[in-house]
Formats: C-alpha cells, structure tokens, sequence
C-alpha cells in the first residue's frame, strides 16, 4: 500500500517494513525534523469492514495511542505522534531495536528462569505504572514484550487497552479483544477487565517463557479456550525458582490472585533479589540484522518473520501463533465490559479477529472463531461459539431411564469434535440464561419436555420412530448429519456406568456394525453429573459414522441426553466443530 522512502506527514521518511499482518503494517522510518529513527505504525483496515468499522478502528488507534502516551515508564514503549491521513492513521513510537519475547522463545527454547524473573519484573514494572494511571493493558503477551538488543525490556501494543475516563468501548459495543491462550479466566467468563486480568496474563506469560508453551497451549483455539474453562493450567515441569510466581499469579479466582506488590516480592526473590530499586533490563542482546539506514529492524513493533521485531500495538506480523500448530492463532471479542468503560447494553454476539501474530481470516470464516471463541465462553455463558458437525444416520439419542444414562440412538454416527483430540470437551458452567446465537442458527424448544437447544436455520425436526422422549434436527443439505436431544425423568445416578452398561447391551444386539469404541468419559461443570459416550462404526446409510452421546443427570427427576452423529471423515472440520459447540454451549435443560 505505502511505498518506501515515502514521506508521511512532510516529515517522517519511511525506510523499510518491519512487521505486517492483519490489521497494518510497522515501518522503520527516518524523523526528518529531529534527525532520529523512529517506529511507525500503519494502521490499514481490512477491506471487508464496514465504514462504521473503520472509523471504530481509527478511533481504537486513537485510544491506543493516548492510553500509551500517557505512561511514562522506561518499560513501556514511548508514543511521538499520531498522524490522520485520508488513508489511514499512522502512530509514530519510539524505535526499539529488539526482538519480541515470542520470538526469543521460538528461537532459543525455554530461558532460564532467573532470566524470566528478571523480564517479569521489567513488565511488572510497566503494568504499575498502567494501572497507577488508570489503563488495562488486556493484551499481555509474549509478543507484546520486547527484549531490547541494549538489554531493555519494553511492553508494546496497548491497542487493546482501556482506561477510566477514556473510550474503552469503542471498539463496538459489548466487544473485549484478548489473545486465547494468554487470556484471564473471567475476561472469558464475563468479558471484565481489571488489574487482576493483566495479573493472570503476565503470568502466563511468564509461564511459556519459562516453559516453551503458554499453560492452556492446546491443538486448537477450541481446545485451548475450553481448557481455559474446564481446567487448571498445566503443571510447570522447568520453572524452578519461577514455580511460586506461577503458582500465585495463575490463579483462576481474581480475587486470590497475587497483586502487584505480591508478585514484586516473588519475582525480586526468583531473580536472587537483583534489582530492587531501578528499572529492570537484561543482559545486551546479539542484534539479528541490520536495517538500511544502519540500525537493527525492530522497534516498538515485533515482527514474527526477521529476528528484529517492533514493538506492536495491533499490528500482527505474519506466521504461526505464538506456541500454537495452527495456522492462526484467533483474537476473540468477548460479550461484557471492562472495568471504566461504558456499559454495553444490548449484548451481542462474539466477534472474532484474527491475532496480532497471525494471518488474516478470510471473511467467510469470521463465525468459525467466534465459534472457537465460544467453547472458551462455556464457561461464561454470555458469549456465543464453539465447533460442531453432524450425521445423518437414524439412531435414536435415549436420555437416561431408570438406570440408564442417557441412551444413544439406535443407529451409531460421528459427532464432530471441537479439538483435534477424541472428545469435544465443552464443559463450563451452565444457567438458564438465554445465550445470543449466531447468523444461521435459531432456538428450539419442546414445550412438553421443557429443553431449549440452538438449530441450524434449515435442519428439519425430525421425531423418533419409536420414543416420544426423543427428538431429532436432521440436516437438510447433508441428510448423515443430525443431532437429537432425549428426556427422561428417572436418571441413572451414574453416568458413566450406564453407558458402560448400554454399550455391552448393544453390542450383544449388533447395533453398531464394525463399532470402535472412542471412549467413556465422564464430563465436569456442563449439566449435573454428565457422561461423553464417543464411538465409530459402520452406517448402512452414510459409510463410517462417529457418534458423541452426551448423557446428563440434570437432577434426581431428570435426565438429557444430547446426541451428535457425523461421517468419521467430518468430524474434526472446523465447520461441524463450530456447529456442534453452538448447540453443546446452547443447550438448557427443562428449568427446575
């Protein structure tokens, strides 16, 4: 778009490009008037956005520049200038040459955990001096904390932030930004923001760091935000001295969760008490590469693709993201507001963007990770998304009886899977609220069993040949995939044991030619004491099936059963694995 050795403002000379992703691009560039390099940040809206959402995004650079420009700390990357053109607006920041702690990692491995002390107090010392002046980073990550070839440590990229007083909604109403797999337990839950958020954050950070992973790394967006949800961080296996700073900092409670002065005494102890007092930095770094104009090619914008890195305010460089195998790593815009921001009324549904790190989302994938983003929200209820697929094979999905867990249907499918792992753990804790769907999907209920499910717009409801407590929604593009949901007022009172005991009695009768079992697995925090019941086998009608038959006790008087079947070859494609986390995180039983 901007051609180099261009010049900007009749003052700013841009040299090369040193980061591009998603959103813009970051440029070294020449300070014509005060001879000196600086860090240009080029803010280039993707064309599929509206003209209201362009000027939402002129004014989310705005409010990143001023929730920057009003720190002054050596930790926190220095904003000169913010320039409107026609174009697009440009932010002029402090050149840093450096490369990005994401990029550290990447090339070097796990650092020692003196090392990452050291860093944590740096970025520590950063978040102080934000939430001393009213500001909430919401994006603390690996790839928005720069290691200076001079040994600094600077935290980059407030184009998430948010402060009192300020704009901190501006980016649609009820929308939060966040990186998955750096994100807080309760910006996920509820969409808030506080001090306690960016806690959680550093400490993740550190985490990888320390680790070589961040502690919910998983396959998947899906995965890493359910496990969010449904689990505690994976255990720390190098982080030595660094264990108690983990410890204190990734608690999932905020309220326990080490404050600023807490995490300052662990992390000054961790790193052999060095420090007190001044400005923490590291040991000078080897730089990379150099730019043309002489210097190294970062700056306050990190760039994934060259050792050098600039230190970014929303602007992803290309290439993986940060620890994850996809090709894309989502930023996902949760329902809720943080704290000092306007009020979002009415919510509505999640929103998700690609990540700094990663490369753009083509517009017809938007709602795939608003799905992903949704599994993370189980535990949350306010936001909408998740994977799904479905089949097509007839078997009725039989909720639990009287000793019965929720009975699979007569007929076996393949029930897609939100991760790339068997089960698609979508677990979190549920209410009766009604949650906002997305485009293409509408609630059913059955006024005489009392549940409430999301649909597909276009699947045809389908009633079991046999059971009146059975109901199918069978696709009507792909008539293999289906869903069902069953009722029972007599619930087993151990799930996993009744599908043990309704697996051995059908296979005595031959109902699942060829079957395989995936497994039986009970699930935690869904609705009451649930069961997963995973298996393939052999459809007369659709070829090779998998089937997910999710048995819940809601209550003594009553049970649910949520079916799922797809052909085996569809049941880890991110279109069946959304469809199925809308209707698993969707699904209400009967109120009490």
């Amino acid at each position: 778009m901007t051609q180099s050795k261009a010049l900007i403002a009749e003052r700013y000379r841009l040299i090369e490009s040193l980061g591009a992703g998603g959103m813009g691009r970051v440029w070294l560039a020449r300070d014509e008037m005060l001879r000196r390099d600086v860090a240009i940040k080029e803010v280039i809206p993707p064309e599929v956005l509206t003209a209201e959402e362009r000027d939402e995004l002129r004014l989310r650079t705005l409010r990143e520049a001023r929730a920057a420009a009003r720190l002054n700390d050596p930790n926190v990357v220095r904003i000169y200038d913010v320039i409107q053109t026609e174009q697009a607006p440009w932010i002029v920041m402090e050149y840093v040459p450096s490369r990005s702690l994401h990029q550290v990692i990447t090339d070097e491995g796990p650092l020692p955990p003196e090392r990452v002390a050291q860093i944590g107090l740096a970025v520590l010392s950063a978040l102080r001096a934000a939430h001393a002046a009213g500001v909430l980073h919401r994006d603390v990550k690996p790839g928005n904390v720069l290691l200076a070839d001079t040994g600094r440590v600077v935290l980059t990229d407030f184009g998430l932030a948010v402060f009192e007083g300020g704009d901190g909604a501006v980016t649609r109403p009820g929308l939060i930004l966040g990186s998955p797999q750096y994100i807080s337990p309760e910006r996920a839950r509820e969409g808030t923001s506080g001090p306690e958020s960016d806690m959680w954050s550093l400490g993740a950070t550190l985490y990888a760091a320390v680790e070589g992973r961040s502690p919910y790394a998983r396959s998947t967006t899906y995965a890493t935000l359910t496990a969010l949800a449904t689990e505690e961080p994976d255990p720390a296996t190098r982080a030595g001295v660094m264990k108690p700073v983990l410890n204190a900092l990734l608690r999932k409670d905020p309220r326990a969760r080490a404050g600023v002065a807490e995490t300052e005494r662990l992390l000054q102890r961790a790193a052999a008490g060095e420090g007190r007092g001044f400005s923490w930095s590291l040991p000078a770094l080897p730089r990379p590469r150099r730019s043309r104009e002489g210097h190294s090619g970062s700056s306050g914008i990190r760039t994934s693709r060259s050792a050098g890195s600039v230190a970014p305010v929303s602007v992803p460089p290309g290439g993986a993201s940060e620890n994850s195998p996809g090709p894309f790593e989502a930023r996902i815009e949760f329902l809720g507001r943080a704290r000092g921001s306007a009020v979002v009324d009415p919510p509505r549904p999640l929103d998700v963007a690609p990540d700094d790190d990663d490369a753009t989302v083509p517009p017809g994938q938007r709602w795939k990770w608003i799905a992903a983003a949704a599994a993370a929200v189980v535990l949350a209820v306010v936001a909408v998304i998740v994977l799904s697929d479905r089949d097509t094979t007839p078997p009725p999905v039989e909720a639990p009886a009287t000793g019965q867990a929720a009975r699979p249907t007569s007929a076996a499918a393949g029930s897609p899977s939100p991760t790339v792992s068997a089960s698609p753990q979508v677990q979190g804790s549920f209410g009766t609220d009604v949650m906002q769907l997305p485009p293409g999907y509408h609630y059913e209920t059955d006024p005489a069993w009392g549940w409430r499910v999301a649909v597909p717009d276009g699947w045809i409801k389908k009633p079991h040949e046999s059971s009146k407590s059975m109901v199918y929604f069978q696709s009507n593009t792909d008539p293999r995939m289906r869903m069902g949901v069953d009722t029972t007022f007599t619930p087993p009172p151990d799930a996993v044991a009744d599908w043990q005991q309704q697996e051995r009695s059908r296979l005595r009768s031959g109902m699942y030619p060829n079957y395989e079992r995936i497994g039986i697995d009970p699930v935690t925090n869904y609705h009451g004491l649930c069961a997963d019941w995973q298996w393939r086998y052999d459809s007369s009608q659709g070829g090779r099936m998998r089937v997910s038959n999710l048995g819940c006790r809601v209550r003594p008087d009553l049970g649910h059963a949520l079916y799922w079947e797809v052909p085996d070859s569809m049941w880890d494609s991110e279109p069946v694995t959304t469809m199925y986390g809308i209707i698993r995180v969707s699904f209400r039983p009967k109120p009490a």
